[in-house]
């Protein structure tokens, strides 16, 4: 008993570890975390070094977001938003390596490491702007979200309010009327003429 009840934890961690790194953004931070890896080792055998330190903050905010978004620990703690602390960690990242991999590139000359870490810095930062990207595009499309559901219960047709003029019709559309009668009952009351009688004075009203 002791045995199983120490390993729940072990296997639990590890199935959220693998069904994480399957989906889209599992798989890019995991992405991210190995290659700014790789750039570690290419700036620690370089002879003149790079830019270690952006390397290293990249890699631990990475790693921070990877290990939050797993454990769904972003669905606990609603005090930060999660979202925009990714897209900006992300859109900081891309430009940060750009520039730094762009000037290890053109000033290591004659060190092939610090030229490798570039190239691999220049190929993160095209990973980080991906990621900057899809997190962008998922927050753009919970923003129009948002307002269509805000747009749809705030209507006055959602909650039973006509504008004058309007008839309600069997087949769920509107019509412009210029019958008293009509106008009256588009204060908020629904016809009671069956659908098809109501198409044939619309017709005749139009033809008029």
């Amino acid at each position: 008993m002791a045995d199983a009840s120490g390993a729940s934890p072990a296997a639990s961690c590890l199935a959220k570890l693998t069904g994480y790194i399957k989906t889209r953004k599992g798989f890019i931070l995991a992405t991210e975390i190995v290659s700014v890896f790789i750039i570690l080792i290419c700036y620690a055998s370089s002879q003149t070094g790079g830019y270690t330190a952006v390397a290293i903050c990249e890699m631990v905010f990475a790693i921070i977001f990877f290990v939050i978004f797993m454990m769904e620990m972003d669905k606990q703690i609603q005090v930060v938003n999660w979202v925009w602390s990714d897209l900006f960690r992300a859109g900081v990242g891309a430009v940060v390596y750009l520039i730094t991999s762009l000037l290890c590139v053109i000033g290591g000359s004659g060190d092939g490491a610090r030229i490798a870490g570039g190239v691999f810095g220049l190929l993160a930062g095209i990973l980080f702007a991906y990621d900057a990207y899809t997190i962008y595009l998922q927050v753009r499309g919970t923003s129009q979200h948002t307002a269509a559901s805000t747009d749809l219960s705030n209507s006055p047709r959602s909650l039973g309010r006509f504008e004058p003029g309007e008839v309600y019709m069997s087949n769920y559309s509107l019509i412009k009327s210029n019958d008293p009668v009509d106008r009256d009952q588009g204060h908020g009351t629904q016809d009671q003429e069956p659908g098809s009688a109501r198409c044939v004075r619309a017709s005749l009203r139009d033809n008029d």
